[in-house]
């Protein structure tokens, strides 16, 4: 696929997904901060395509914490919010990165 009609189709499917999900973006956000302090989103620096860097946007799902923090899943479970865990099963700590696909963060 020609990387202009790629980019155009990734475009228009990050912008229906945002406006098609903006009311239960809302009520995710609402959610995670009623459910426990700290930012709504988690943001996370990412190599891309060709090495470029870019921040990644996801909903937070964990406790901050002060401490250092293992890679491995298993030894930060507990961390995990009630929200988060919901919006881990269905993926929906996923839906900001529409945003990311908007401003060509993700694409190739």
């Amino acid at each position: 696929m020609d990387g202009a009609l790629r980019r155009g189709l990734g475009l228009v499917t990050a912008a229906l997904g945002l406006i098609m999900s903006a009311p239960l973006l809302a009520v995710i956000s609402l959610a995670i901060k009623l459910d426990s302090r700290g930012p709504i989103l988690f943001r996370h620096e990412r190599l891309g395509l060709g090495g470029r860097r870019f921040w990644l946007s996801k909903f937070r799902t964990m406790r901050q914490v002060n401490a250092p923090t293992s890679v491995w899943a298993d030894d930060n479970h507990a961390r995990i919010t009630r929200i988060g865990k919901w919006l881990r099963r269905f993926w929906l700590d996923e839906l900001p990165q529409f945003v990311n696909i908007l401003r060509g963060a993700t694409s190739g």
